[in-house]
């Protein structure tokens, strides 16, 4: 009996893909696009979703809460609240205006919910159109009490809680509450080299080689997560085991927005500022045109020296000489520049690429193969500007560029079908942590006595009739020590 497989990405902006378990062609594999309302936006076609969901508490004009394209601009709502979900994981590369006010950001919790909350809201929408499109698809097949196996996606950084988090949301959501069903986890680098190779070397044989390095860069709307691999054999099928410890950083694609709001909060003051996410919000006109600019931008010098021109009115903006050169009062429109749009990407850009050069550099101190091969995958992936950019580094240092066949936008989605469809192809990787628990040892007053009483005690065992002191730490595995998947899992 065939089983079912969906997974769900669990990133920046998510996407849900079906496929038969007995399917034996990857290509078999495809994103969903129709999502609701998506057609009002000319996104019909949108292998994802926005991860924005607004709250009918909140927003009196609602009669029940909305999530993805239904969020219209001017409706109060939450966006991107996946990173609250770990919020103790900080590196040098994140963007640091991320969880400011006035950036453009609506990283937000509304009063009485958690991160846990909110996310578990957005997906039961997203369950709820899963329940109705399957039904629709797959009742005359008899398929609706067929098993069902759910894989998100999450940061391959993530720590423990936040995998739980994660999964508790799923559940409270409706994703695998049938006693057949489960829910599964797999981090987005590991699902986006499943897919990455497994399409490659159907196309390409030498596509990559045993015993060879390959980097893993998932950069997507929130966040950059980058894994490193070695292949260990390609035939007949895939195997990887991971080499270096994982790295990541909150500079995905909104960190570009967040500049682009914060450049016109400079040149136009209170004019700007006081307008409301209607106008200047994700989903805007405003934002929406910007998106368009940002994923044609690749950073080479236009043909013409004409700045881009975005429609905002914006009632408080008093006309002076130096205005001119920003915006045009007769068209109400803002003027960007051919350097404007450079002076937005390129943190983000620098940030990418520190992430990399610092993976690299981790690989070249350690015995293993080098690193010989760059799989860009995901949202921000797509940018001709990130491209470019990765592209020249990695020619510098003779490393080999790719994105999957089909497009970095759903690599990470396909995977997590693979997945499911063909089991794990990692199976050693590295420990992200020290997995440890603590112990207590036998009380030497001559070497314990000045221990703190506020937190540690001495108790007495009555069997062994001996004084022991808590609050030692027996460390079981270190932390980048290669270890089983079952171990880390």
């Amino acid at each position: 009996m065939a089983n079912y497989t969906a997974a769900h990405s669990f990133e920046i902006i998510p996407g849900i893909s079906f496929a038969l378990s007995n399917a034996t062609d990857f290509q078999d594999i495809f994103p969903w696009t129709k999502y609701p309302e998506a057609c009002a936006h000319i996104a019909e076609h949108n292998e994802k979703a926005p991860t924005r969901i607004a709250f009918a508490d909140e927003n009196v004009e609602l009669r029940y809460d909305v999530w993805g394209y239904q969020v219209q601009p001017r409706l109060r709502s939450c966006a991107l609240t996946k990173l609250l979900l770990d919020e103790s994981t900080q590196s040098d590369y994140d963007d640091p205006s991320l969880f400011h006010s006035g950036t453009g950001s609506q990283i937000r919790l509304p009063p009485g919910r958690t991160a846990e909350d909110v996310v578990s809201a957005y997906l039961k929408g997203l369950y709820k159109m899963f329940k109705k499109e399957t039904s629709r698809i797959f009742s005359c097949m008899g398929a609706e009490e067929l098993p069902i196996e759910f894989w998100l996606t999450v940061p391959a950084s993530w720590s423990e809680r936040a995998k739980l988090l994660t999964k508790r949301a799923a559940y409270r959501a409706g994703f695998g509450t049938r006693p057949t069903d489960r829910v599964m986890l797999i981090s987005e680098p590991e699902a986006a080299a499943h897919y990455a190779l497994k399409s490659g070397i159907h196309r390409l044989r030498k596509f990559v080689q045993p015993n060879t390095g390959i980097m893993v860069c998932d950069c997507g709307g929130g966040t950059v997560d980058i894994t490193t691999y070695e292949v260990t054999q390609t035939e007949p099928t895939v195997k990887l085991r991971e080499i270096i410890v994982g790295i990541a950083g909150k500079c995905g694609s909104t960190y570009i927005d967040r500049n682009f709001h914060k450049l016109l909060a400079e040149r136009f003051g209170k004019a700007f500022t006081s307008l409301g996410a209607d106008d200047i919000g994700p989903g805007s006109d405003l934002m929406d045109n910007f998106e368009r600019f940002k994923k044609d931008f690749s950073g080479t010098p236009p043909s013409s020296s004409l700045p881009q021109m975005l429609r905002l009115r914006m009632p408080l903006l008093e006309e002076t000489p130096e205005l001119k050169e920003f915006y045009d009062m007769r068209t109400s429109s803002i003027l960007l520049t051919h350097d404007d749009m450079n002076r937005l990407f390129r943190p983000a850009i620098a940030a990418t690429l520190k992430l990399i050069q610092d993976q690299v550099s981790r690989a070249e101190k350690i015995t293993g193969p080098s690193i010989d091969t760059i799989v860009l995958v995901g949202g921000f992936a797509s940018s001709p500007y990130l491209r470019d950019s990765v592209f020249e580094w990695c020619a510098k240092r003779k490393i080999n560029l790719t994105t999957p066949m089909s497009g970095a936008w759903s690599a990470v989605v396909r995977g997590a079908v693979l997945r499911g469809l063909e089991g794990c192809i990692v199976r050693e990787r590295k420990c992200r942590r020290h997995y440890g628990c603590t112990v207590s040892l036998p009380y030497i007053p001559q070497l314990h006595g000045r221990y703190r009483t506020e937190t540690r005690r001495v108790w007495r065992d009555p069997f062994k009739k001996a004084d022991y002191l808590n609050g030692f730490m027996d460390w079981q595995i270190s932390k980048a020590s290669l270890s089983p998947r079952t171990l880390t899992n």
